[in-house]
């Protein structure tokens, strides 16, 4: 197995391995994704955890997320997993530690923990970026989706933790709020973007519900009975606000959840395009469990346990090696893949770009743009 290289060379070679798309990782992953807590203290209707989670809830202590940091030292590291990650009392070491090792942090959050001391906290830390789930502009949809939780805790902390940053003048941490329209909220999708507009010029990320928790249909079926055009048209309204309002993030991810939903409709499936955090990234449950990424939510697709053996007898074993190949062969071999909405065929297209006049750097794949890579021999 590898060292880690230099951090440019390292990010090099990540990006070659995108290109490549081979069974082996050319480097570690330049990032991964950390579950601090398994467990929250809210019930969301689209979330795995109150009704198919069976997988030990709990939290990850400072000393294992220091170990396992120490074995990897990613560029980016993401707070998040299948809980809320302000429940861990580590939450603020673990994030200090990643920035003392030069790490950018980000982390989720659904709010209503992160009052005036959290918030006071989480600002000095050095977190690079806190998201934050809304999913609803009024009380009577926000409670109809995020049950258990409280509307006006979750706006009086934002505005609290806005008035704070600008107290003490830090542009970061950075703010967004995230939004994941269902058919409980599309239509408020402009007004989410004004609220967000309003609470400080904040973006929204926005993506289409892929599949609910609690529910095993396909994506298709949460949505076949709703006008299609009653929900474009809320769209329309969103886009050309956020396009107003000068928030060009809301619009390129508003956009491309609009692309998503009408393939949805047209094809009643999720359009699948490349994805490459097989090779440079990865999801690490709060037992240390190692994983794809962060859909394989339960038992499954272990490719190994971190309290047994070191990342660097896991990175490239014969489970992941497999699971890279046959990503790129078939997509559709795992099911949970196909319920993804992940699409970076723009990534490859654009190395592609870039290397093509490099005769001795050739990948052995292109993409199909249908989730597929297909061999260039």
């Amino acid at each position: 197995m590898m060292n880690r290289p230099k951090k440019k060379l390292r990010k090099f070679l990540n990006i070659l391995s995108m290109y490549k798309s081979s069974e082996k990782a050319l480097t570690y992953p330049i990032a991964m994704q950390v579950e601090v807590t398994c467990g929250c203290n809210i019930s969301c209707k689209m979330c795995v955890v109150p009704n198919l989670l069976t997988r030990k809830k709990g939290f990850m202590s400072f000393e294992t997320f220091k170990n396992i940091y120490d074995q990897i030292k990613p560029d980016t590291v993401v707070l998040t997993g299948y809980g809320e990650s302000l429940l861990n009392k580590d939450i603020f070491r673990i994030i200090e530690y990643a920035k003392k090792n030069n790490s950018s942090v980000h982390m989720d959050t659904n709010c209503t923990l992160l009052d005036e001391s959290r918030s006071q906290k989480l600002i000095v830390s050095g977190i690079d970026l806190v998201k934050v789930s809304i999913d609803g502009a009024t009380k009577e949809t926000y409670d109809k989706i995020r049950l258990e939780s409280n509307y006006d805790v979750l706006w009086e902390n934002l505005r609290t933790f806005v008035r704070l940053k600008k107290e003490v003048g830090m542009e970061n941490p950075l703010l967004n709020l995230s939004c994941i329209i269902q058919p409980e909220n599309f239509e408020e999708l402009c007004s989410i973007v004004e609220a967000g507009y309003n609470l400080g010029k904040i973006d929204l990320r926005f993506g289409i519900v892929t599949d609910y928790g609690n529910n095993k249909e396909g994506t298709y079926n949460f949505w076949k009975d709703i006008d299609q055009k009653k929900v474009l048209d809320s769209f329309d309204v969103a886009l050309k606000r956020s396009k107003e309002l000068g928030l060009q993030s809301t619009f390129s991810t508003l956009s491309g959840a609009k692309e998503q939903y009408i393939e949805l409709m047209r094809t009643k499936r999720l359009k699948m395009g490349a994805c490459f955090w097989p090779w440079t990234s990865l999801f690490i449950t709060s037992e240390g469990l190692i994983k794809p990424c962060c859909y394989f939510y339960d038992k499954d697709m272990v490719m190994g346990d971190l309290r047994k053996k070191k990342f660097k007898d896991i990175w490239n074993n014969y489970q992941y090696q497999l699971f890279r190949k046959n990503l790129v062969t078939n997509r559709e071999v795992y099911p949970r893949c196909t319920v993804c909405g992940t699409d970076e065929t723009h990534l490859f297209d654009k190395i592609d770009n870039s290397l093509k006049y490099v005769p001795f750097i050739k990948s052995e794949y292109k993409t199909l743009g249908n989730g597929n890579w297909q061999s260039k021999q």
